[in-house]
């Protein structure tokens, strides 16, 4: 599960993102002084290791998948909810992120998706407000293509209930999911970036909504993030 910088195929993100990204490494506590909670959606069944990152409403069975895959396996999805004191909800979702492994993340790279002609290789397009990571064996569960209108409701339905996150299951016999999350604040085009350790091996998938970009772009608070400490085993997450 390493990532290898070919010909500059990825690239990392610039310095603000790189402080929102820093976040991912911090305490509970540490979040809690910025004023952000981090909640794990679900335990993502991952059978075939290439992982999509798309809009789970608009035409998901064609989302491409990302060019780096990653070992077959169960991971932890989560996401980032930063408290704005103006609302009566839990918050905004500013990052949703899935986790490989627990050693400490050195450094980030821009996470591609393979070549599917007209669709964005640096990022994925949110029409419905709504995000999500899945695993491509779960491909066949999104064509609506011979479903009923009433299928198609109920799906839809079940979707858009996941807010701000949730998990959204297809197939209780093999546990096919979904972690479904509102995009930050809404439709547009969102990045997502690969964490890797020392060795160079992936340890996190994290996808930035650029809620905490434009803050700090207003604000700029000092910020020096408390790492989690390092493990020396990188294990599924579970």
């Amino acid at each position: 599960m390493k990532v290898t910088d070919v010909a500059g195929e990825l690239g990392e993100p610039n310095e603000a993102t790189r402080r929102v990204l820093r976040l991912t490494g911090l305490f509970p506590s540490a979040l809690a002084r910025r004023r952000i909670t981090r909640f794990q959606v679900c335990m993502l069944q991952c059978p075939t290791g290439r992982i999509l990152a798309c809009d789970p409403i608009v035409d998901p069975q064609t989302a491409p998948c990302f060019v780096h895959n990653i070992r077959p396996g169960r991971y932890p999805a989560y996401v980032y909810l930063y408290d704005h004191r103006e609302y009566v909800s839990l918050g905004t979702v500013v990052m949703a992120e899935l986790r490989f492994g627990r050693r400490r993340v050195e450094t980030w790279q821009l996470a591609r998706f393979e070549d599917t002609g007209s669709y964005a290789r640096d990022g994925y397009s949110v029409d419905s407000a709504k995000g999500c990571f899945c695993d491509a064996a779960l491909r066949p569960f999104l064509d609506l293509s011979e479903a009923s209108n009433d299928q198609i409701d109920a799906m839809l339905e079940d979707l858009f209930c996941c807010s701000p996150y949730g998990e959204q299951c297809f197939d209780e016999q093999s546990g096919m999911n979904a972690a479904v999350f509102d995009s930050g604040d809404g439709d547009g085009t969102y990045r997502s970036y690969w964490g890797m350790d020392a060795t160079g091996s992936i340890t996190r998938l994290t996808t930035s909504f650029g809620i905490m970009e434009d803050r700090w772009r207003s604000r700029s608070p000092q910020i020096t993030p408390r790492q989690e400490p390092a493990s020396s085993t990188s294990g599924t997450g579970e």
